[in-house]
């Protein structure tokens, strides 16, 4: 598997770490290094966080051949803050990568915003601009930091709201392979037939079922297979609501490319070029992400402001009452 690096912009050193890492999945059973290296966290900060002396061990841990235990995985989601299926290669059914993932690349577009934020004292690019460091906290909130460093919006007026759940490490809730099991109809005596090859008993099958088991990645990648390719997200606690987070990501993504086509609609004066180039570049990274956004419109209030001595579309739409008298008449007319 071969993860695409988007572009904004030069590509940094930390990005091509992440590519580096990425190519290396092909037989490789987790994609841990890949991820630790795009949220920036080096192996001495994730073994201090994981209250781990050895760094080797973690070192060890997060290469993509470990086949690691499932409480461990647990370990590296919290840290990492994502889900635990997306750590596992999953060829049955490649895991989507979700817009939240890429700190680096949300880091440098808030520091775009924020840019954008204070060179300018237009008040409406301001709100847009406002709108997008919002934006980008939901996705991410430990950006709030580069926020807090910058000469950017009060704090004060900065929700952070955040989409991403704290994982919850339950040992008698590991995989929940038992219920999907049965969704699938397959009783445990078809599935040691699946399994033939791999010398295990049906009172193996039924402890490994059990979901305070704590499996290696292997093992579930083998029920995967026996129940026919699972998606192995399936067999983890909360893979339903995985749906729904992909859905206010990118809800959250149209909201913020709204706001960025409103900003380049909006500006003018001196700054425009520079402005326009910043906005440029974050919408061609999120349309490179999500195509599908690519032909986001900026919000319906863009456009010339109306002055005090203006008036507004309602006094151009003038109301002949004969036409209208007529009208009324030939309607009743036909009626009756």
């Amino acid at each position: 598997m071969s993860t695409h690096i988007p572009c904004s912009g030069n590509t940094s050193q930390e990005d091509l770490a992440v590519h580096a890492a990425s190519e290396n999945l092909s037989t490789g059973l987790n994609r841990i290094s890949e991820i630790r290296l795009s949220e920036g966290i080096s192996l001495r900060t994730a073994a201090e966080r994981m209250g781990i002396d050895d760094v080797g061990s973690v070192r060890q841990q997060q290469r993509a051949t470990s086949d690691l235990l499932l409480s461990a995985l647990y370990r590296w989601a919290a840290l990492l803050d994502v889900d635990v299926p997306e750590l596992i290669i999953d060829d049955a059914a490649p895991p989507k990568e979700r817009i939240s993932a890429h700190r680096l690349m949300l880091a440098r577009w808030m520091k775009m915003v924020l840019s954008i934020h204070s060179s300018t004292p237009d008040k409406q690019i301001q709100t847009y601009s406002h709108r997008c460091i919002q934006n980008l906290l939901e996705l991410r909130p430990d950006l709030m930091d580069i926020v807090r460093e910058s000469d950017g919006p009060r704090l004060e007026q900065v929700e952070s709201i955040g989409i991403l759940q704290k994982i919850v490490f339950d040992p008698e809730k590991l995989h929940q392979i038992n219920a999907v099991r049965r969704r699938e109809g397959f009783t445990l005596r078809t599935v040691a037939k699946h399994m033939l090859g791999h010398g295990l008993s049906l009172s193996d099958l039924r402890a490994q079922e059990d979901p305070s088991t704590d499996l290696r990645i292997t093992d579930i990648r083998r029920w995967g297979e026996a129940l026919g390719r699972i998606p192995l997200s399936e067999f983890f606690p909360g893979s339903e609501e995985s749906l729904s987070r992909e859905s206010r990501e990118r809800a959250i993504a149209v909201r913020l490319i709204k706001s960025l086509h409103s900003i380049r609609a909006t500006v003018q004066g001196s700054a425009q070029n520079r402005i326009s180039r910043l906005t440029a570049a974050i919408i061609a990274g999120l349309s490179e992400l999500m195509p599908d956004v690519e032909q986001v419109a900026p919000w319906n209030a863009v456009g010339h402001k109306r002055t005090s001595d203006e008036l507004g579309m309602a006094a151009e739409r003038t109301l002949n009452l004969r036409e209208l008298s007529l009208c009324l008449m030939k309607n009743k007319g036909q009626a009756e």
